[in-house]
């Protein structure tokens, strides 16, 4: 070979290697330049066929790829054996413009229903982590005692863990069942059996298809009786009045829908102000404060009422007595009166006794005066 062909041929090499490596670099290159956004969840269950590459989809559509498989107590806490499940998102296939964004879109998904779930491909036994919307009152999160450090799914049991636990409870029910319950249940079904087999020898059935053949015939009168009813020009009628009503009733409604919204309105304000006030006297009541008065009240309330006994025994004592001196004024009403009318002339004399006294206080003491000596007399 000529130097020229040796020349042309390691150019040739150098130029195919140089492709190849501008291809490569291109092709990792762009990679590294995608952004995405991390999402993590946990999974209670085996997950031999999930592999770091595998596929995370969104109502199968690839939304992006798992990139770590570990447990989570390299990360948390130890006393939880869950497996961890770090993935990376496309952020090119949400339109959302930051991650705190998709963040809070997820978690609202979260409590509609968003889970991951390991799903088999095929027959092949290969996983991948489907993001989807399941029932969330029978697929509750996994109890977790930490933040998760990124965006969190929970996870929900894949469909062949929901099949073995499906078998593993049939499993423990039939294992449960002992041998004489199984020769019972089926000795029940062989005593059914054949009492209905007893039951189709003895019934005649031509007797059974005379019944059901009556019993068709009414059924066909009782069908040509409606068809009759419907035909009526007046049942046509119904159902224009019944329409005119309802009109009439959704204009009335229409109408008064104000009055009725208003109406509801103070409805509601007045619920709410019972409510307060009831919340406000529960209040009160519950208080110590109020607990304490009321036991002291309940005291008072003792007292008061003893006192009102001791009260009502007096007054009827009082009563007795006035009865009992009633009683004694009407039995010595004469002796009173001349009593009160000795008493009037003891007044009346010493009345007259004071004003002769006044008048003559020595004669009320010595006697009468002497007599009045005139002049010249002896």
């Amino acid at each position: 070979m000529r130097q020229s062909d040796y020349f042309k041929l390691g150019v040739f090499v150098i130029l195919g290697t140089a492709m190849i490596l501008v291809v490569i670099l291109v092709l990792g290159v762009g990679d590294y330049f995608k952004e995405t956004y991390t999402m993590e969840t946990y999974i209670d269950e085996s997950v031999n066929g999930l592999e770091v590459g595998s596929p995370v989809k969104l109502k199968g559509v690839q939304v992006g790829s798992v990139a770590e498989i570990s447990f989570v107590s390299r990360y948390y806490d130890e006393s939880y054996r869950y497996v961890y499940v770090r993935c990376e998102l496309d952020a090119k296939k949400f339109h959302t413009e930051t991650r705190e964004e998709l963040a809070s879109v997820i978690e609202q998904d979260v409590k509609k229903g968003l889970r991951a779930q390991p799903t088999s491909l095929g027959l092949t036994g290969q996983l991948f982590l489907n993001l989807d919307y399941v029932n969330p009152k029978t697929n509750t999160p996994l109890k977790i005692s930490w933040q998760p450090q990124h965006i969190y799914v929970p996870s929900a049991p894949s469909t062949l863990s929901r099949l073995e636990q499906a078998v593993a409870s049939v499993g423990d029910f039939l294992s449960g069942l002992k041998k004489e319950d199984i020769e019972t249940i089926v000795a029940d079904v062989k005593a059914i059996t054949q009492g209905i087999r007893n039951l189709m020898k003895k019934t005649d059935m031509k007797e059974l298809g005379k019944t059901l053949i009556a019993n068709l015939n009414e059924t066909h009168r009782l069908l040509a009786r409606v068809n009759e009813l419907l035909k009526d020009p007046a049942t046509e009628r119904i159902i224009p009045d019944a329409s005119g009503v309802i009109a009439s009733a959704r204009r009335i409604l229409e109408s008064s829908e104000a009055d009725m919204v208003e109406g509801i309105a103070d409805a509601r304000e007045a619920m709410a102000s019972l409510k307060h006030a009831t919340s406000t006297i529960e209040q009160a009541v519950s208080s110590p404060e109020m607990k304490k008065n009321l036991d002291g009240m309940s005291q008072t309330l003792a007292n008061v009422n003893q006192a009102s006994e001791e009260l009502r025994a007096a007054v009827r004592k009082l009563h007795a007595v006035l009865a009992r001196t009633n009683n004694l004024v009407a039995g010595q009403q004469i002796n009173i009166e001349a009593i009160m009318s000795d008493t009037r002339l003891l007044i009346q004399n010493l009345k007259e006794l004071s004003e002769d006294a006044k008048r003559y206080p020595s004669g009320v003491i010595f006697g009468e005066p002497p007599a009045k000596v005139e002049p010249g007399a002896e």
